[in-house]
């Protein structure tokens, strides 16, 4: 596995989602299982970097979840009792047992993150305009805009692709001016760009394009090569929810998907 992130906590997104991936179809009868394993050392390797990071003084600033993740014990006691539930399915991988730990992972898994936006004071658990290097805001801006001022045309084929920031800069550069806030010319979500620009028959599409393909997923013999290429796809849908789609990602996103479409 091999992946490519830049400043921005989304790639954990992706990463989570490959952990969830690999435990669903991790048994003892295929290289899953080393998969998730693998998958958990490089979680307790960011401890080691944390420990080398107050060893060595660094004062340069850590990003509130890589800070989360490198200091904060639950994320390893949440791993820990991963890897047992692993074991147990190992030696027990009857399809009965499987279910009952992805479902005990999945409850533990929301309880966690209740906990966590109870408990602590990180500013990701807290949403706002500022969230997500002001995703907020332009979450909330782009929403709006389609809801306000958007014809009945633009609703059902957007308004056309990057040419949002103009509409943005006509209603809402107030708003962008006295909030100290950049003009953007993308949502940093790809279902709210697809929105605008393709409108709600373009999103549908998309949507439909993707979920037709889980289901041939589900539906045809798993692989190594097919179980990759999906987990793939899913990975960089779940990561697209936070970043622009852009020319050296998207294309070979759809290539994916076509792969993954493919009777061979």
């Amino acid at each position: 596995m091999a992946m490519l992130s830049a400043n921005s906590d989304s790639i954990y997104i992706s990463l989570l989602v490959c952990f969830i991936a690999a435990f669903l179809y991790a048994d003892s009868k295929n290289k899953a299982a080393k998969m998730f394993c693998m998958m958990i050392i490089l979680i307790l390797v960011a401890k080691l970097y944390g420990i080398i990071y107050l060893i060595t003084g660094n004062n340069r600033l850590v990003d509130s979840l890589t800070s989360f993740i490198m200091f904060n014990h639950f994320v390893y006691i949440v791993c820990g009792i991963l890897g047992l539930a692993l074991i147990f399915l190992m030696l027990y991988h009857g399809s009965h047992y499987k279910i009952i730990i992805c479902t005990a992972s999945i409850f533990a898994a929301v309880t966690g993150i209740f906990f966590l936006h109870k408990f602590v004071n990180a500013d990701i658990f807290h949403f706002n305009d500022h969230w997500g290097n002001n995703r907020g805001f332009i979450w909330k801006t782009c929403l709006s805009l389609f809801n306000r001022h958007y014809s009945t045309k633009d609703l059902l084929f957007g308004c056309g692709p990057d040419c949002i920031k103009p509409l943005i800069e006509k209603y809402y550069l107030s708003d962008i001016v006295f909030g100290r806030f950049e003009t953007f010319n993308n949502a940093h979500n790809e279902l709210i760009q697809y929105l605008l620009v393709n409108g709600i028959l373009g999103v549908l599409s998309y949507i439909g394009i993707l979920s037709s393909t889980i289901c041939k997923f589900n539906h045809n013999d798993k692989t190594p090569v097919t179980i990759s290429l999906f987990a793939a796809m899913i990975c960089y849908f779940a990561q697209s929810l936070f970043n622009i789609n852009q020319i050296m990602t998207t294309p070979l996103f759809f290539i994916i998907v076509a792969l993954n479409n493919t009777d061979g």
